[in-house]
C-alpha cells in the first residue's frame, strides 16, 4: 500500500488546490479518468481497464444520481460484473460513513479485496492512522482521505511519510 496516498493526494489536490495543480496530477499519474453512475448504465465498461468506477453504496447497494437513489444491486456484486467486463480499479464509497469521521467500512474492502484483478481504493469515512494501517495489511491499493485531513484528525504530512512510495 505504498501507493495508498497517491488517490489521496491527487483527491486532496483536486479538491483544494487551483485547476493547474489538480491537472498536474493527473499527468503525473496519480489518477486515472473516473467514472461512477455511467458504468451502471453500461457507458463506461467499453473501457475498462483504463478508468477507475467509482461505486458509491449505501447499506450494501449500488447509490446513483448524487446519491439520491439506491439500486436493489449490491455494490460487492456490481464490483464483480466490472471486473468481468475488463475494469482493473474501483473507487468504493460506503456513503453511509462518507464524512461522518466514524470509521470506514473494513468488512466492505476485505470482502471487496477478494475480487480477483480489482484494485480497490477505499473511501468514505477513514478517520485514524490505524485505519490506513489496517487496509495497507488487507493489500488495499489505495484510499481517499477527505474530512479526515480537513479537521486534523490525520496529518497528512505524518500519513504521507508512512505510506509514500
Amino acid at each position: 500500500m505504498k501507493k495508498l496516498f497517491a488517490a489521496a493526494l491527487a483527491a486532496v489536490m483536486t479538491l483544494t488546490a487551483p485547476l493547474a495543480l489538480a491537472e498536474g496530477a493527473v499527468k503525473i499519474g496519480l489518477i486515472g479518468p473516473l467514472t461512477g453512475a455511467a458504468a451502471i448504465y453500461g457507458n463506461a465498461v467499453a473501457n475498462g481497464a483504463q478508468i477507475a468506477v467509482g461505486v458509491d453504496m449505501k447499506n450494501g447497494l449500488v447509490a446513483v444520481n448524487g446519491w439520491k437513489e439506491v439500486t436493489p444491486e449490491p455494490g460487492v456484486a456490481f464490483c464483480r460484473r466490472c471486473a468481468g467486463v475488463g475494469v482493473k480499479a474501483i473507487i468504493a464509497t460506503d456513503i453511509s460513513r462518507d464524512g461522518t469521521m466514524q470509521g470506514t467500512n473494513m468488512d466492505l474492502y476485505r470482502e471487496l479485496l477478494t475480487i480477483p484483478g480489482l484494485e480497490i481504493t477505499a473511501s468514505g469515512g477513514i478517520a485514524a492512522l490505524d485505519e490506513l494501517a489496517e487496509l495497507q495489511k488487507m493489500h488495499c491499493h489505495a484510499a481517499i482521505l477527505g474530512k479526515s485531513i480537513y479537521t486534523g484528525a490525520i496529518d497528512l504530512a505524518q500519513a504521507v511519510r508512512l505510506y509514500q512510495d
